[in-house]
């Protein structure tokens, strides 16, 4: 079953990753949040872009671009006069979007499918059933014993999970606000790492600890 999923998922990322493919692309518009008088056209049709690049200026502010992607076609030129809202330029991208803020459409192929196929509930149903169908139950019907197996591979996941809250790490984990890292590590990390190495310095492995090199405290500033 895994070959199943694992090669079109694989065969995927080549697609989405191909340099100006397309597969992935959405197109959005780009509007002017104010009125004013285009001053400069910062881009050309097929210039690339990273997210907050200046679009175009107008006398009365910048267009920054809210997304990374590339310029599809320009709607104004130097001089022209435009309107709070009107579109300065419709740009392709491959970034997901807060539909009710940044409106977009799919326009690539892989696009149109993860849209309409994976955000409307249709494929993921439908790709396990067809798993399934093509699953040959067999041996295991023949030998009822084997589901033991699948029990067990699941135990790690419990096992994990389980070993985890006894180390005292918490269910809940506040994202960090800004500033609030030091040295690339959370606030939260370095409590996580401190309260394992208070547990670990509880169990009777203290003098393995110790003598370990990569011990929790080494992590530690």
């Amino acid at each position: 079953m895994e070959p199943l999923l694992l090669v079109p998922i694989g065969f995927g990322m080549i697609l989405v990753n191909l340099p100006l493919g397309g597969m992935m692309d959405y197109e959005m518009m780009l509007r002017a949040p104010q009125a004013g008088t285009v001053m400069e056209v910062s881009m050309n049709k097929g210039t690339g872009f990273d997210k907050g690049a200046i679009v175009c200026k107008l006398d009365t502010g910048e267009v920054k671009a809210p997304v990374f992607g590339r310029v599809d076609s320009l709607k104004v030129s130097k001089g022209q006069r435009v309107e709070q809202g009107q579109v300065i330029a419709s740009i392709l991208t491959m970034e997901q979007t807060n539909q009710a803020e940044l409106p977009s459409r799919p326009i690539g192929l892989l696009s149109r499918i993860f849209q309409f196929g994976v955000m409307w509930q249709i494929l993921p149903p439908l790709m396990f059933l067809c798993l399934g169908a093509l699953t040959d139950f067999g041996p295991m019907l023949a030998n009822p014993k084997t589901l033991l197996l699948g029990a067990a591979a699941q135990f790690g996941v419990y096992l994990a999970f389980f070993m985890s809250l006894f180390f005292g790490f918490s269910l809940m984990r506040k994202r960090p606000r800004s500033g609030s890292r030091r040295s690339g590590r959370s606030n939260n990390d370095l409590r996580d790492l401190r309260c394992l190495r208070h547990t670990l310095s509880e169990l009777p492995l203290r003098p393995v600890i110790r003598t370990w090199p990569l011990s929790p405290s080494s992590f530690l500033p």
